[in-house]
């Protein structure tokens, strides 16, 4: 699971830059970028303690995964509203925001399966 974790983290880091770059050429500022980037950090932080046995509760890697679920549903939507309104913009003739939507569809994919294996070992050990 380790390497889940390691390979997803990679991907949520390639998509904070992108949005990065996407601010700088808008030049809008960077805060709300660093929160949520700290909250991801932190909800990953959650997720690979309980992964690892560090933090007892089965449920909670269930819960800790259902909030990167939601975290990177958000992000997959960010990438559709951009597109969707200012997706023709010149400034944006370097992004692939269709690239990235699916990026963000196929984490959630991922992020899902492990949901559910830890749910159902959560559920029948019950």
């Amino acid at each position: 699971m380790a390497k889940f974790f390691a390979d997803l983290r990679n991907d949520v880091s390639a998509d904070q830059e992108a949005l990065r770059k996407l601010l700088k050429k808008f030049k809008a500022g960077e805060s709300p970028i660093r929160k949520a980037g700290a909250w991801l950090a932190e909800k990953f932080s959650r997720v690979k303690m309980q992964a690892s046995g560090e933090k007892v509760g089965e449920l909670g890697l269930v819960q800790a995964l259902e909030v990167l679920v939601l975290g990177i549903t958000g992000k997959q939507l960010l990438w559709r509203s951009l597109s969707a309104t200012i997706g023709n913009s010149p400034l944006l003739k370097e992004m692939d925001l269709e690239q990235l939507e699916e990026r963000a569809i196929e984490q959630i994919e991922r992020v899902e399966v492990k949901r559910l294996e830890a749910a159902r070992e959560a559920f029948l050990r019950s």
